[in-house]
């Protein structure tokens, strides 16, 4: 699926005469690709088919089935925020009461690569393939009890 949208029209700087040059008109479309095996290969043909005007500016990995991905990284988070808890706890020589706010962070669904995420030398584009890191961020916080 694709969407074109966010059309501009500024004024380029004309660096050798030190004023505005000619108007520069910039479109933005932004494509979704389900076969990640494929990307790299549809992007470098939308690239070579736009020729020497049109830029890519950003490729993302996006999970779009994250449901059981965010379900273990917001069981980890959350433990890993009690361990730290009692950890706190303990050096101020009190236990972890009762569990008083969970408050989540982060944006749900979005991925990283463990690695760079694109090379443009060559002419090809490189979509890397292979596990992306879903995060879950949370904030909890506890009752200190004696």
């Amino acid at each position: 699926a694709a969407s074109a949208g966010g059309l501009s029209v500024q004024p380029a700087w004309d660096h050798e005469r030190g004023r505005p040059g000619k108007p520069q008109a910039t479109s933005r479309v932004t494509a979704r690709l389900p076969d990640i095996a494929a990307a790299g290969a549809v992007v470098t043909a939308a690239l070579e088919a736009g020729g020497k005007d049109v830029r890519l500016e950003s490729l993302t990995p996006v999970v779009t089935d994250a449901v059981a991905a965010l379900r273990d990284a917001r069981q980890r988070a959350f433990g890993d925020a009690r361990t730290a808890a009692q950890q706190y706890a303990e050096l101020a020589g009190l236990r972890l009461g009762a569990c008083l706010q969970v408050q989540e962070g982060g944006l749900p669904g979005a991925g990283t690569w463990g690695r760079k995420s694109m090379a443009t030398m060559g002419g090809a584009v490189d979509v890397p393939q292979g596990p992306l890191d879903v995060s879950a961020s949370v904030t909890v916080t506890w009752e200190l009890a004696d």
